[in-house]
C-alpha cells in the first residue's frame, strides 16, 4: 500500500527510501537497483562511481564497514600488500 501524501510530507528520507524500495520492488541491492536508486536521489549520477565522486563520506562508510568486517581472506590480502619493515635489533631489547 502507497503512502498517503500527508505520509510522504511527514515522512524522513530513511521511510522515503523505504517506500521508494517496497514501490520498484526492491528486495535486495544489487549494482543495478543501487544505481537506480542514486539515479533517482540525482540524475548526474549515472553509476555507482558518479556518487561516491560526489560523496566522499560514503567512501569512509564502505572502507570503515570493510574494516570492521571478520573476513580471512580480506585480511590475508592486505596483508600480502603490506611492506614489513626491517627487525631494529636495539629495539629487541
Amino acid at each position: 500500500m502507497s503512502m498517503t501524501e500527508d505520509e510522504i510530507r511527514c515522512a524522513d528520507l530513511d521511510e522515503l527510501l523505504d517506500e521508494w524500495e517496497q514501490q520498484k520492488k526492491i528486495y535486495h541491492y544489487r549494482p543495478s537497483n543501487f544505481v537506480k536508486l542514486l539515479n533517482a536521489l540525482d540524475t548526474n549520477y549515472h553509476s555507482i562511481e558518479d556518487f561516491l565522486e560526489d560523496n566522499p563520506g560514503a567512501l569512509a562508510a564502505i572502507r570503515n564497514w570493510i574494516g570492521e568486517q571478520n573476513v580471512s581472506h580480506w585480511e590475508k590480502a592486505i596483508i600480502d600488500e603490506l611492506e614489513v619493515a626491517d627487525s631494529d635489533p636495539d629495539d629487541e631489547e
